[in-house]
């Protein structure tokens, strides 16, 4: 990410910002950081269904995928 922000913080402040993220995600049952439950994402779908913001939802490997993290 450095390498192609030539502007950007410097790489304490990055490492120091990824450290803080990773520690403010809740952890999933034993899952690894970044995995999403489809319960959550079915969820948020339907909030944004009933809000009429979408009409009908995708499939839910549209939105997100979990194999990058087997």
């Amino acid at each position: 990410m450095l390498k192609s922000w030539s502007g950007g913080p410097a790489e304490t402040i990055v490492v120091k910002q990824v450290k803080a993220t990773v520690d403010a995600i809740p952890a999933s049952g034993g899952r690894p950081v970044g995995w999403i439950d489809d319960k959550v994402i079915a969820a948020a779908l339907e909030i944004l269904q009933n809000a009429k913001e979408i009409e009908a939802p995708k499939p839910l490997n549209t939105y997100y995928t979990n194999t990058l993290l087997q």
